[in-house]
């Protein structure tokens, strides 16, 4: 196995998998026009959320978030500026309700928070619907915001 790597692009993306490949024990170069995360990386803002609509989806999710929980360790301590906040699914449509509904067993069996809100209780914890559209409902659950 060669034991030097390449890697274009100094965005998050590309930061992570230099940081992966010298951990497998690669000699990593970087290649960036610009500066480190000045780019797309530099102007978004990432959200992570262990809700998906498929247990295949879920899983994935888990694994990208536990690895954003842990990522601080690779980067020598240093804090990913990862926020703990809520994700809300607002729902306009009984239909969709039901359909969302049916995944809670999946979410808890997977160690998903998420659960199926009805308007009442979405409309106290999500204050800033109130006066537009009822919502009939909607799934909260815990998410965090990354700024890169």
């Amino acid at each position: 196995m060669p034991d030097r790597l390449v890697i274009v692009g100094g965005g998050i993306a590309g930061l992570v998998a230099a940081l992966e490949a010298e951990r497998a024990g690669f000699r990593v170069t970087v290649l960036e026009r610009g500066y480190p995360g000045g780019g797309n990386s530099g102007r978004n803002v990432g959200r992570i959320r262990r809700m998906q609509l498929t247990e295949e989806l879920t899983r994935i999710s888990i694994a990208a978030s536990d690895y954003w929980l842990r990522i601080d360790a690779l980067l020598g301590g240093r804090n990913p500026l990862l926020y703990p906040t809520t994700y809300a699914l607002v729902l306009y449509d009984d239909e969709e309700a039901d359909r969302l509904g049916a995944l809670e067993p999946m979410w808890r069996a997977t160690g998903i928070d998420a659960r199926l809100h009805d308007a009442a209780s979405t409309l106290a914890r999500v204050p800033v619907l109130r006066g537009g559209e009822r919502p009939v409902g909607s799934v909260l659950s815990s998410a965090h915001l990354v700024h890169h």
